[in-house]
């Protein structure tokens, strides 16, 4: 990443980085969910690898010609769509956690909803001035 010049580029690839890096804690830490993020593994990070490598190799050589320039256009462009691309396999991977507190949130506003609303017993405080005002009516 250091080796990017651009910084439209280097804060692409930095959310890229973070994102696909979030993909594999969840699936380190959860290996269950490996069947969802599997063609993540398969196509997308590979992809995201290869395109990152020429990249990079292309934008180092000093001289450029149309054709190298029309590549690394394309190469950006690729990788705009490979980072929303995860970010959709991010949001999968963690739909069923998004389900799971949508319904413990509902189970808990039910449950209050349902009881019966907690009555304490009224105190009467009474002042000394009050105290002697009624002393004085008798």
């Amino acid at each position: 990443m250091w080796r990017i010049r651009s910084v439209a580029m280097f804060s692409k690839l930095s959310r890229l980085y973070s994102i696909c890096q979030k993909i594999i804690e969840i699936v380190e830490k959860q290996p269950d969910r490996l069947a969802v993020a599997q063609p993540f593994f398969n196509t997308t990070l590979d992809s995201i690898v290869t395109i990152i490598d020429k990249y990079i190799y292309l934008t180092k050589h000093p001289v450029k010609s149309g054709e190298i320039r029309q590549a690394i256009h394309e190469a950006e462009e690729a990788l705009s769509l490979a980072l929303t691309k995860a970010e959709n396999e991010l949001l999968d991977m963690l739909e069923e956690d998004l389900f799971d507190l949508k319904t413990e949130v509902k189970l808990v506003k039910h449950t209050i909803a349902s009881e019966d609303p907690i009555s304490l017993p009224i105190k009467h405080t009474v002042t000394i001035t009050e105290e002697k005002k009624h002393e004085q009516k008798r």
